[in-house]
């Protein structure tokens, strides 16, 4: 039988060597002068990646509105309830 994931140990990730961690540094560093760089010869990119960030920040309220509404509609409601009236065999997970 396998062991459940419960009861594994968790992950550990290995330590990441200078030279990755100064070569990530320079790579981020670099990407954000030629962003700005790519900004300031072309200024309607400005423009597209605020109407991008608008756009997602937008939807993302709009989700936490529906994810409110959708909560209040079941208050009261454990998760105790759910879980029992959940038919877990006919199920495929």
């Amino acid at each position: 039988m396998r062991t459940p994931s419960r009861m594994m140990p968790a992950y550990e990730a290995p330590e990441m060597s200078f030279f990755w961690k100064v070569f990530t540094y320079l790579f981020v560093g670099w990407m954000f002068v030629m962003l700005l760089m790519q900004i300031w010869e072309t200024p309607m990119l400005a423009f597209f990646i605020l109407a991008v960030v608008l756009v997602g920040w937008i939807e993302d309220w709009l989700n936490k509105i529906e994810f409110h509404m959708s909560a209040l509609e079941r208050e009261g409601e454990d998760i105790g309830t759910f879980a029992r009236s959940f038919d877990y065999r006919k199920v495929d997970t």
